[in-house]
């Protein structure tokens, strides 16, 4: 049976349902599946039709490992059940010697950045966990920011733009001897910043480094004087800036306020102080995005001992902690239940989901760590060596015709 027998747009059907390893050994069939796969439609097209899949969720834990002269930055990629699938440690390093911040995740994307020294032209990285492919985005458009130590403070957000297919990163740079900040918006898709005019709230960005993507738009708690806590958001595809209000009683800062996205809303996790052992813990929710009076106190939680700092919402309505003892710590709202996940040293944990971004782009993880000791992984490689994919290369164009008439018989 030839290939030219299926039209094409029933290839690209049954390709886009198929899982991401196998995608990745089928790039080398021939070169229309190739230019396929990595067309960024088709990546997008993946993502949305395997999103619904249960298998394609999962975690990424961070655990620093400090050596007292660097941070080794080890992550381990778990299952929706926390099993860990493959532990990694990434061949990059900060300016300061101290542990990555993660900016923010986005469609199985990994936002990371210095968690010390942020500006004067720090990299940031863009980093996808399951193909174990990053993206070092360098330089500024804003050229003091790369020769003067003038900026006083920087904001970090990261998101997609879905009406483009683009995923950006902006950044807010606030210089001591101008009265307003500058604003820059780095697109993956041209790999490239560009300065932007925008209105950016004047404001005390509590978390300045980490921001929540929810609804096109990255949020960050901020604090104005004279008026108390909100949140500020940034709309990636009209690259504006927007206003979101808290209920009354935390807009002063005696509670602690954490951002996540629970059940398909804005939401947030509301604790009053991490060393009170057996403080309860709060989660509201947004029902309606943007409507400040459509916020409800959802649930609570505790009181529970030794319970530590909310790191954020998990898969199937779960609220992760980091307790006392630096352990993993999950709480589950629908069966009441609580449970500690046995994972030691974690600094934050994250979702994502199983997705192709970069494929294309970028450096691959373990080509990078060939310089580095102590990189180590486990479970399943999930990329060929030279040999490997030539081997596999053959195999796959001899079979080609009989995998597609499987793959056709299966779908439809």
């Amino acid at each position: 049976m030839s290939n030219k027998n299926f039209p094409g747009d029933v290839v690209t059907d049954i390709l886009a349902r198929l899982p991401i390893k196998s995608l990745l050994r089928f790039r080398c069939v021939c070169k229309p599946w190739c230019s396929t796969i990595n067309d960024t439609k088709f990546i997008h097209m993946h993502l949305n039709i395997r999103r619904t899949a249960a298998s394609i969720e999962g975690y990424v834990i961070y655990k620093p490992l400090d050596t007292g002269s660097y941070c080794k930055h080890i992550f381990s990629r778990c299952d929706g059940n926390f099993a860990e699938r493959e532990t990694v440690q990434l061949p990059l390093k900060c300016a300061s010697g101290k542990p990555f911040n993660v900016v923010g995740s986005c469609n199985g994307l990994l936002c990371l950045t210095d968690s010390v020294y942020p500006n004067f032209g720090c990299t940031i990285y863009v980093w996808n966990p399951f193909i174990g492919k990053f993206k070092a985005i360098n330089n500024s458009c804003v050229p003091r920011l790369l020769f003067n130590r003038d900026c006083s403070n920087v904001v970090l957000g990261f998101g997609f733009d879905a009406q483009n297919i683009d995923y950006k990163v902006v950044r807010v740079l606030n210089f001591t001897d101008l009265p307003l900040p500058d604003v820059e918006v780095y697109n993956l898709s041209t790999d490239s910043w560009r300065r932007i005019e925008a209105d950016v709230p004047c404001v005390t960005w509590t978390k300045p480094l980490s921001s929540t993507f929810f609804n096109g738009a990255s949020h960050w708690i901020v604090f104005r004087d004279g008026y108390g806590r909100f949140i500020a958001s940034f709309d990636f595809h009209n690259e504006v800036f927007g206003e979101i209000m808290l209920p009354n009683r935390f807009k002063e800062n005696d509670q602690e306020l954490t951002l996540g996205v629970f059940k398909d809303s804005l939401g947030m996790i509301v604790f009053p102080d991490e060393r009170e052992q057996f403080a309860l813990r709060f989660v509201w929710v947004m029902k309606e995005y943007g409507i400040s009076d459509s916020w409800v106190n959802l649930f609570t939680i505790g009181p529970l001992e030794k319970i530590g700092r909310p790191l954020g919402f998990g898969w199937d309505n779960e609220v992760l902690f980091r307790d006392y003892e630096e352990k993993l710590f999950s709480y589950c709202h629908d069966t009441r239940g609580s449970r500690h996940i046995g994972m030691r040293s974690i600094l934050d944990a994250f979702t994502y989901v199983e997705s192709l971004v970069l494929v294309n782009e970028g450096h691959n993880v373990s080509e990078q760590a060939k310089p580095f000791s102590g990189v180590t992984y486990k479970g399943v490689s999930i990329f060929l060596n030279k040999e490997e994919e030539e081997e596999e290369c053959c195999e796959l164009w001899s079979n080609k015709q009989n995998e597609l008439h499987e793959l056709r018989s299966f779908f439809y």
